[in-house]
């Protein structure tokens, strides 16, 4: 049985600009919950317009693979500004992950935290072979998704799981952590019963 997950973002707009060129956008096809976190290359009314572009496109595909997700939505893309994108696809134990870019992401919920790798490369520009990385999730576990605009060099490895709301979490992980030169997004993921997490 594939398990239900809570989401909850916090994301600007480079200062300046009155629109987003980070998104995203969920999902629950047959297989279980898919989870897409979007960022138009540069920033502005273009790169929101291609975030757009890809959110219609993965919205045709939500129910395919991920490989065929992502080629779909680089033909969609051309001619746009581009767009890098990470999917997080959540099954029974496991989560299926594969990004083309630099949306990156934490697993937590063992020992130490893992990485969520993308792929390089530019939706609309240059499409690498995607080969999706799958993941146990241990128990109580915990994904974080987060655009160039959140700065590695930072609180970004720490365990979410340590703190009491989520929404909180993210709101002043983006306050702490979040670049001045770039739009920015950090999603927090969550199994539908989270122990550690007060429910909002």
């Amino acid at each position: 049985m594939a398990p239900l997950v809570r989401h909850f973002v916090a994301t600007r707009q480079f200062p300046g600009q009155t629109v987003n060129g980070d998104a995203w956008v969920t999902f629950n096809p047959g297989r279980g919950a898919r989870i897409a976190v979007i960022d138009g290359a540069g920033h502005g009314p273009q790169a929101r317009a291609a975030s757009e572009l890809a959110i219609t496109s993965l919205a045709e595909t939500q129910d395919r693979p991920l490989a065929e997700a992502f080629k779909r939505c680089h033909q969609v893309l051309l001619g746009s500004r581009g767009a890098v994108i990470s999917i997080a696809q959540f099954d029974a134990n496991s989560l299926e992950f594969a990004g083309v870019g630099n949306v990156e992401g934490r697993v937590f919920g063992g020992a130490k935290s893992m990485h969520l790798a993308p792929h390089r490369g530019l939706l609309g520009m240059a499409l690498p072979t995607i080969r999706p990385q799958t993941f146990v999730l241990p128990d109580n576990w915990a994904v974080l998704l987060f655009t160039d605009g959140v700065s590695q060099r930072s609180g970004i490895d720490l365990d979410p799981r340590d703190a009491v709301d989520p929404q909180a979490y993210v709101e002043q992980g983006l306050e702490a952590w979040g670049r001045t030169s770039d739009d920015a997004t950090l999603m927090l993921l969550l199994p539908e019963e989270a122990p550690n997490f007060r429910q909002v």
